[in-house]
């Protein structure tokens, strides 16, 4: 019985840490999957649900800024001059991933984003 106990404990604990509970921080855009171009190459989320993205390269470094929800499983992007656009994924904090998935018109396009490290002062 305790055994049981010990492993449910450690399967719970792992589901939440990969979940993620926050992705505040700065992303850039690692691999993008899909046959439509990410919207964005680099965005930094705060832990007060703004974010700041630029666009891609090919889309002459456009910023977007505006507010998001994450919930663990859904990203919801609310930019200040555009649609609001809903990803699903999931946190990995072991590889400091964050793995988005979108569909439009009928097609899934994925994106990893690795986390940037910040150095410390």
């Amino acid at each position: 019985m305790r055994r049981t106990l010990i492993a449910m404990g450690l399967w719970a604990g792992g589901l939440l840490a990969m979940s993620g509970c926050s992705i505040a921080g700065e992303w850039r855009a690692k691999m993008v999957e899909g046959d439509h171009p990410f919207p964005f190459s680099q965005v930094t989320f705060t832990d007060d649900g703004r974010y700041t993205a630029v666009a891609p390269p090919a889309a002459r470094q456009l910023t977007s800024t505006g507010t998001y929800a994450w919930n663990g499983s859904t990203l919801k992007i609310m930019p200040k001059d555009g649609a609001e656009r809903s990803y699903s994924g999931y946190h990995d904090i072991f590889k400091n991933q964050l793995v988005l998935k979108h569909k439009e018109d009928g097609k899934e396009d994925k994106a990893t984003l690795e986390k940037v490290e910040t150095q410390a002062k």
